[in-house]
C-alpha cells in the first residue's frame, strides 16, 4: 500500500507532454464558455434497400435486403456524446459508447484529460495506450510538462468452463511522466513510465492459462539539436525493465534500477532491454539529406502499447532535391533492416530497401510523375535444435526480390467552359523467391497494368463525358492472364447541380491461357438528388431588414442598429447549426458474361438499390 501511496503522489507533482494525442474525444477551451452555444446537436439517417436477381448462377445475395442506421451526436462545450444505431432485416446493432467517455478541458496553456483517453509521449514508452484515469498538459513558455495516471487494463477472471478464448488478465495500473524544454534551436525531454499489475485484482491465479502479474519501468531521454543552421541532430535512448513475475524473488537488479525505490523492485523473473534511434539531417536551399538509424535489443518491450516490434536493426539515408524552380522534384531512399541481433534464433532476416520518386510540371497542363522501388530479403534458416550450430547443408538461404515501378502523364487542355483532359498510366511488379533448394518451384511473378483516358467536361451546361481503355496482365508459375477493354462514362447535373445522372458501361475480355475465355459487360445507372438547406448561409428575416434599412441609409452604415430579441427559432437553428441535406439516390447495376469456361455457363445479374439520406 505505501508504494501505491508513493506512486500516486508522486504523479500528481509530475508531468510530461510532445506528441500527445486523445482518441474519440475533443479538446474543450474554457476560454470558449459564454462565447459560443453550449449545446449543438448534429446527426443524420440512413435508409436503404436492395434487390437483387441472377441467372445463369446460384444467388450470391440475399435476393431483397433493406437496412437502416443512423447517428446523433451531442456537443456541450466540445463535450461529445455520441449515439448510433442500425436496423436491416438481418441483424439488429445498437452502439452506446458511454463506458468510455472522456474530457479534455483547455484554459490558456493548461490542458486536462479526464476518463477515458490515450497520450502518447514516445514509441519507446508510453504509445497510444488506452487509460482510465486523468492527465495534464502544461506549455507554459518554453517548459513542456505532462503527466498520466490510471487504469490500462481491467482484471478479467480466467473461465475455464464456458468461453476459453478471452484470456484472463490482472488488473494494470500506469502512470508516466514527460517533462522537457524546447526552443527552435533545442529541445530535451525526460519520460519516466511505470506500470504495474495488481496481483490480487483476481480472486485466483490463472492456472490453465500462463498469465502472471508482470512489472514494467521506462526511462527514455530524447534530444533535438540546431548544430548548424542547416543540420539538426534527433535522438532517443529508452531503457526497460520488464518483470515477468512480480511473486518471484528479488535480486540486486541492474545498477540504473537498482535504486528506483518504490517505482520498480528487480526480481528474478526482470529482464532489461534498451531501445535507440537517432538522426541527422542537412537542409539546404534546394535540397536535404536525412540519415536514419534505429536499433532495439531482443525482447523489447513496454506495458504501454499494445503491440511493439523488437530486435530488428534499421538503417536508411533518404534526400530530396528540386530543380528548375521546384518544376522537377526527386525524393530518394535507400537502407538496410536486419534482425536475430544477439544471433540467438533459428533464422536471420536481413532486408535491402530502395526507392525513387520523380515529379515534372512544367506547367500547368502538364504532370508527369514516375517511381521506382526494390525491396530484397535474404532470409537464412538454421536447424531449429541448435540455433548455434553451423553447417551449410542443414541451413537454408531464401531470398525474395519485390520490385515496383509505375509512371503517369497527363494533360489537360480546352477552354473554361469546355475542359479536356488525358491520361496515360502503367505500373510493372515483380516478384522473385530463390532458395538453395532445386527443387523449389518457379515463384517469379510479373504483374503489368495500364491505362489511357478521355475527358471531356462542359461546365455551364453540367455535362462530362469520359471514356478510356484497361490493361491487365499476372504471369506466375508459367501461365499468363491477360485482361482488356474499353469503358465509358456520362455524367449530367440538372437543377443547380442537385440532380446528377451517370450512366457508364465497362466490356472486358479475360483470358487465362489455359483455353478459359470470359467477356464480361457492365452496365451501371445511377441518379442522385441531393438539395441543401444551409442554415448558416441563408439570411434570417432579421438580417433582411437590417440590410434593407442599409440601403435605406447609406450614410449610416457604421452605426449599431438595435439589437432585436432572438426568437424561439432562431435559438433552435443555434442548436441545430450547420446544413441539413437530403439525398435521394437510385443505382442499378447490370453484369453479364457471356463466354462458357471450364467451371462456369454463362449468367447475368441485376442489382438495384435504392438510398435516401438525412444530416443535419
Amino acid at each position: 500500500m505505501m508504494r501505491r501511496s508513493i506512486h500516486t503522489i508522486s504523479i500528481a507533482l509530475i508531468t510530461c507532454t510532445h506528441g500527445l494525442w486523445v482518441s474519440n474525444t475533443n479538446a474543450q477551451d474554457l476560454q470558449n464558455i459564454g462565447k459560443e452555444d453550449p449545446l449543438r446537436i448534429s446527426g443524420g439517417i440512413n435508409l436503404t434497400s436492395i434487390a437483387y436477381n441472377a441467372n445463369g448462377i446460384d444467388n450470391r445475395r440475399d435476393p431483397f435486403t433493406w437496412f437502416a442506421n443512423g447517428n446523433l451526436n451531442f456537443s456541450l462545450y466540445g463535450w461529445n456524446i455520441p449515439l448510433s444505431f442500425s436496423y436491416s432485416n438481418q441483424q439488429v446493432n445498437h452502439l452506446q459508447p458511454f463506458n468510455q467517455y472522456g474530457i479534455a478541458p483547455q484554459y490558456k496553456w493548461v490542458k486536462a484529460y479526464l476518463g477515458y483517453n490515450s497520450m502518447t509521449f514516445s514509441p519507446y514508452t508510453l504509445a497510444g495506450h488506452i487509460f482510465l484515469g486523468g492527465g495534464v498538459e502544461l506549455t507554459p513558455g518554453k517548459w513542456r510538462i505532462s503527466a498520466m495516471y490510471g487504469r490500462l487494463n481491467e482484471a478479467v477472471e480466467e473461465d475455464t468452463l464456458v468461453n476459453q478464448s478471452i484470456a484472463p488478465m490482472f488488473r494494470r495500473m500506469g502512470a508516466g511522466v514527460r517533462v522537457g524544454i524546447e526552443d527552435k534551436k533545442y529541445a530535451l525531454h525526460a519520460i519516466v513510465f511505470n506500470a504495474w499489475d495488481d496481483e490480487n485484482s483476481l480472486s485466483s491465479i490463472p492456472v490453465a492459462s500462463e498469465v502472471f502479474p508482470r512489472e514494467n519501468l521506462v526511462l527514455s531521454l530524447i534530444g533535438r539539436k540546431q548544430i548548424t543552421e542547416r543540420i539538426t541532430l534527433n535522438a532517443e535512448y529508452a531503457t526497460s525493465a520488464l518483470t515477468q513475475d512480480t511473486r518471484a524473488v528479488e535480486t540486486g537488479g541492474e545498477s540504473v534500477f537498482r535504486n528506483a525505490g518504490p517505482l520498480f523492485t528487480p526480481r528474478a523473473s526482470s529482464q532489461y532491454f534498451d531501445a535507440f534511434n537517432a538522426s541527422v539531417v542537412y537542409a539546404g536551399n534546394s535540397y536535404a539529406l536525412q540519415l536514419n538509424y534505429e536499433r532495439i535489443d531482443p525482447g523489447y518491450e513496454t506495458l504501454g502499447a499494445y503491440f511493439f516490434n523488437n530486435d530488428m536493426e534499421n538503417l536508411t539515408v533518404s534526400g530530396n532535391l528540386r530543380l528548375l524552380q521546384d518544376k522537377i522534384n526527386l525524393a530518394v531512399n535507400a537502407g538496410r533492416q536486419r534482425n536475430n541481433l544477439q544471433d540467438t534464433e533459428t533464422s536471420a532476416t536481413e532486408r535491402l530497401i530502395s526507392s525513387v520518386n520523380a515529379t515534372f510540371i512544367p506547367n500547368a497542363k502538364w504532370n508527369i510523375t514516375g517511381s521506382y522501388s526494390n525491396f530484397s530479403t535474404f532470409t537464412n534458416v538454421r536447424p531449429r535444435f541448435d540455433p548455434f550450430f553451423e553447417d551449410e547443408l542443414d541451413t537454408l538461404n531464401f531470398y525474395q526480390i519485390t520490385q515496383n515501378t509505375t509512371a503517369t502523364v497527363s494533360h489537360s487542355f480546352g477552354s473554361r467552359e469546355r475542359r479536356q483532359g488525358i491520361m496515360f498510366n502503367g505500373s510493372f511488379q515483380n516478384a522473385n523467391e530463390e532458395t538453395d533448394t532445386e527443387s523449389a518451384p518457379d515463384t517469379d511473378s510479373r504483374y503489368y497494368s495500364g491505362s489511357a483516358s478521355y475527358r471531356y467536361t462542359m461546365t455551364q451546361k453540367g455535362l462530362s463525358l469520359m471514356s478510356g481503355v484497361n490493361f491487365y496482365q499476372n504471369e506466375l508459375a508459367g501461365l499468363t492472364s491477360t485482361t482488356i477493354g474499353p469503358n465509358l462514362s456520362v455524367s449530367k447535373t440538372m437543377l443547380d447541380k442537385t440532380l446528377r445522372n451517370t450512366l457508364s458501361a465497362g466490356y472486358n475480355h479475360q483470358d487465362n491461357g489455359n483455353g478459359n475465355e470470359r467477356k464480361v459487360l457492365n452496365v451501371r445507372l445511377g441518379v442522385s438528388y441531393n438539395p441543401v438547406q444551409s442554415k448558416g448561409n441563408m439570411p434570417s428575416k432579421k438580417e433582411n431588414r437590417n440590410n434593407d434599412k442599409d440601403q435605406q441609409y447609406p450614410g449610416m452604415t457604421d452605426q449599431p442598429l438595435p439589437k432585436e430579441p432572438e426568437t424561439d427559432k432562431e435559438r433552435k437553428n443555434k442548436i441545430f447549426q450547420g446544413s441539413s441535406r437530403h439525398t435521394f439516390s437510385l443505382n442499378v447495376a447490370y453484369l453479364r458474361s457471356f463466354q462458357e469456361t471450364v467451371t462456369t455457363d454463362p449468367f447475368s445479374e441485376l442489382t438495384g438499390t435504392i438510398s435516401y439520406s438525412y444530416s443535419f
